[in-house]
C-alpha cells in the first residue's frame, strides 16, 4: 500500500484509492505514519487525538478507532497496524510513504559530489515532485500534525533553495554553448521549483520553453515525458487555471531557451 501526506491524505492499494472515513481514524493514521515503524504509546495517541477533552474511557475509545482503521485499510489492515505494548505501530516500509521518500531523496542529493550538480538537481526534482499541496493541512488543528508539517515545510524550502542553486550553476556552465537536451532538463527543473514556490504561471512558461527545446532534438530522456506530464497537471490544477496555464505554456514555447534560462536563473534570488 502507498500512503501520501505531502498534500491531502491519500491511501492507495496499487492503482485503487482506499477511502479512510472518520476524522479520528484519519488523524490516527497520520499520527502512526509520522512515526511509521515505531511504537506510539497509547497515552500519546489519546493525547494527540483528543487533547484536553478525552472520552470517558479513552483506552476503549482508542481501541475502537484502531479497529475501524484496520477495517478501512482492508485485508492488509491487521498486518500493517499492529498492537505492540505500550501502544500501536504501523509496519510499513519507508518507501511506501511519500514523506519518507522525499526525505531520502533530499538526503541523497546532499551526498552527491560537488562536480555532479545535475545529479543532485535531478534527485531534488524527484523529491519536490512528491508534494501535491501543503503537508497535513487537513489536520492543522492537531499540535502533533502542525509540528510535523512545519518540519516538512522547512525541509521542502531548503530543498527548493538547493535545487535552484544547482540549476543556476548548470545554467551558467552551459551558457553560450547550446545543449538542447540539458537546457530542457534544466528548464523543467526550474519549472518544478517555480511550482513549489506557488508560481504556476512561471512554471507553465518554463515548461512550454522546455517542450519547444525538446522538439528541436526530437527525443526525450527516459521518464522526462511522465515527469513533465505530472508537472503540467499540477500547474493546471493550481489557482492559475487550465486556460491561463495553456496561455502561459504557449508563450513559453515562443521563448528561446537561452532567454528562458536567464529568466529562470534570475528568479527567487
Amino acid at each position: 500500500m502507498e500512503f501520501r501526506i505531502l498534500g491531502p491524505l491519500e491511501v492507495h492499494h496499487g492503482a485503487a484509492p482506499v477511502a479512510i472515513p472518520g476524522v479520528k481514524e484519519r488523524a490516527l493514521l497520520v499520527d502512526l505514519l509520522v512515526h511509521a515503524g515505531r511504537v506510539v504509546p497509547a497515552d500519546r495517541l489519546i493525547e494527540d487525538l483528543w487533547g484536553d477533552d478525552p472520552p470517558g474511557n479513552p483506552g476503549n475509545a482508542l481501541q475502537g478507532r484502531v479497529s475501524a482503521l484496520r477495517r478501512a485499510v482492508g485485508p492488509a489492515g491487521a498486518a500493517l497496524l499492529v498492537t505492540r505494548p505500550p501502544g500501536y505501530a504501523l509496519e510499513v516500509e519507508p518507501e511506501r510513504v511519500d514523506a519518507a521518500r522525499f526525505e531520502r531523496l533530499v538526503a541523497e542529493a546532499g551526498r552527491v559530489p560537488a562536480a555532479e550538480q545535475g545529479g543532485a538537481a535531478g534527485l531534488l526534482e524527484q523529491a519536490l515532485g512528491s508534494w501535491r499541496g501543503p503537508a497535513l493541512a487537513e489536520f492543522a488543528d492537531l499540535p502533533f500534525a502542525r509540528a510535523e508539517a512545519a518540519r516538512l515545510e522547512e525541509l521542502r524550502l531548503g530543498a527548493l533553495d538547493d535545487a535552484e542553486a544547482h540549476l543556476r550553476e548548470t545554467a551558467t556552465l552551459i551558457a553560450g554553448r547550446p545543449q538542447p537536451a540539458t537546457e530542457a532538463l534544466v528548464l523543467v527543473g526550474f519549472a518544478w521549483a517555480a511550482l513549489g514556490r506557488g508560481d504556476a504561471g512561471r512554471a507553465a512558461l518554463l515548461l512550454g520553453a522546455a517542450g519547444a527545446t525538446r522538439e528541436r532534438i526530437g527525443v526525450a530522456p527516459v521518464g522526462a515525458e511522465r515527469r513533465e506530464a505530472v508537472l503540467a497537471r499540477q500547474a493546471a490544477r493550481s489557482r492559475l487555471g487550465e486556460r491561463a496555464f495553456q496561455a502561459a505554456t504557449a508563450a513559453g514555447r515562443d521563448l528561446p531557451a537561452d532567454q528562458a534560462l536567464r529568466v529562470a536563473s534570475q528568479s527567487n534570488r
